[in-house]
């Protein structure tokens, strides 16, 4: 559904350097990963996926990025911008979200893990990196008309 107006479509540069910061902070225990996208194309294809989602969903996972970032006491038991923490404190962050007793925060967590990691692991030279490269070239190979 693509009746948002173009300036909802995409997230402003602070939304982008959220998502940045989420991405590399999924990617924190296993860094080859990083040298194998081009981090800028995963946030662009993340962008565009968000936008063409409808309203609702639309709203829900930038709002939920937002929420990542800005959350504070009483919600969250941390006083700094998710952005700001260091990495093994955004780690330690995530994990408190995805283990959380609070249910809305654990499916906020997994929507924008899922929603992240599947744009992360469209990227071709990843997927050649782990094993996947001949399965890609004959499926690009084969298609159909």
């Amino acid at each position: 559904m693509k009746s948002q107006s173009f300036f909802l479509r995409f997230l402003n540069s602070r939304g982008r350097y959220i998502l940045r910061e989420l991405i590399t902070t999924i990617c924190a225990n296993d860094p080859d990963v990083l040298e194998h996208i081009r981090l800028q194309k995963v946030i662009l294809k993340t962008e565009k996926f968000v936008s063409e989602l409808p309203m609702f969903y639309f709203l829900l996972v930038k709002i939920s990025l937002y929420f990542l970032q800005y959350a504070t006491f009483p919600l969250v038991m941390k006083v700094r911008p998710f952005t700001w923490l260091k990495l093994e404190d955004r780690l330690k962050y995530l994990e408190e979200w995805q283990m959380s007793s609070v249910y809305i925060k654990r499916i906020l967590s997994k929507m924008l893990l899922t929603i992240c990691v599947s744009h992360l692991y469209s990227e071709p030279k990843l997927l050649e990196s782990i094993g996947f490269g001949p399965s890609l070239k004959h499926r690009t190979n084969n298609t159909r008309i």
